[in-house]
């Protein structure tokens, strides 16, 4: 099946910033998660932080959430020490809420949620 949702990242200095599009199917998810997971062993930071910004329509089924779920708890375990999602609407919201473990805060404005990840960094 052709793969669907894309992100594009970039990294300011130990901040990971993912720009999340689309609704995600099984083989976008894994996609996505495994081009995160290489640039940030490639990177060998001990700690990090992230920001994800959603857009309206990046949700996926249950399968997609549950590679999601795992794919935090690897943050977590390969040294990211918050995460702060934007979100961009109460569906989102909801869905972190229910499947999220960890340091993970959830925001409907990019500059809070920047400022809260700097408050992480100190």
């Amino acid at each position: 099946m052709q793969s669907h949702g894309s992100i594009s990242k970039k990294w300011k200095a130990n901040v990971l910033i993912i720009n999340s599009e689309g609704p995600f199917n099984d083989e976008g998810i894994i996609q996505v998660i495994d081009e995160i997971k290489k640039s940030v062993i490639s990177k060998k930071l001990r700690n990090w932080l992230r920001i994800e910004i959603w857009d309206d329509n990046t949700l996926g089924s249950p399968s997609v959430m549950k590679c999601a779920e795992d794919y935090n708890v690897w943050c977590s375990k390969n040294g990211c020490k918050a995460t702060a999602i934007v979100v961009s609407n109460s569906v989102q919201k909801n869905l972190i809420e229910r499947t999220s473990l960890g340091n993970i805060k959830i925001f409907n404005s990019t500059n809070k949620a920047t400022d809260w990840i700097k408050e992480c960094a100190l």
